[in-house]
């Protein structure tokens, strides 16, 4: 994974952990996905979407359904980078 991978799964985790609510942590994910995506390589995607899954699985509770949003903003960012 790159420096800019870990920074990001950190930054992610922090968030999942906070006190933001929901709407503004899925803004603010969001923000920090597509600001960090050019420097992405595909295996850091891949190694990414892999963390955010593991995550998301392995959640209970409040915890289970912040990662949703987390991983829902990847998807989208995802999404809109692959559109023409």
């Amino acid at each position: 994974m790159s420096i800019t991978t870990d920074w990001l799964l950190e930054w992610l985790g922090g968030e999942v952990t906070g006190d933001r609510d929901l709407p503004n942590m899925d803004i603010e994910a969001t923000k920090r996905i597509r600001c960090a995506w050019p420097s992405l390589s595909p295996a850091d995607i891949e190694a990414i979407d892999k963390a955010l899954t593991e995550r998301f699985e392995n959640a209970t509770g409040p915890s289970r359904a912040r990662w949703g949003f987390v991983r829902g903003s990847f998807d989208q960012v995802r999404k809109a980078q692959q559109s023409p």
